[in-house]
């Protein structure tokens, strides 16, 4: 389980999923639950489960992929919650394989950045050569 943190905020943008079981939120003092949520950066948040896994990710607030993840999810809120169907290829995903590197790719394609995530494995592969 994932104990519940302090609310905080910090400059990461947040996918949260609840493996087996809904994730336990409050953002700027709002609570509520969901299977999954997005959290954007700089907001006040925690997030927690009391039992089963949390899968978690994080995205720099500079990045191209938490620019990617506020316009596919966040839409300009603080926060929205995940749709069923986003939720559970994640889940899958994660069941499936117990690959974060699996549910990274899942991510990104969601997200549809693969290609430009493609080409940076392929220059970090020609770089460790």
């Amino acid at each position: 389980a994932y104990h519940e943190p302090d609310e905080h905020r910090h400059l990461l943008s947040h996918m949260i999923i609840g493996v087996s079981q809904r994730v336990r939120c409050s953002v700027n003092h709002y609570e509520f639950e969901a299977d999954g949520v997005c959290i954007d950066s700089d907001v006040l948040h925690t997030a927690c489960v009391t039992k089963g896994e949390l899968l978690i990710c994080l995205f720099d607030k500079t990045s191209l992929f938490a620019d990617a993840l506020s316009r596919r999810y966040l839409k300009g809120q603080n926060y929205a919650v995940l749709g069923e169907e986003t939720v559970q290829i994640i889940r899958d995903t994660w069941l499936e394989t117990h690959s974060l590197a699996a549910v990274d790719e899942a991510i990104i394609g969601m997200l549809g950045m693969t290609s430009l995530y493609d080409k940076i494995k392929a220059i970090r592969r020609s770089a460790s050569l």
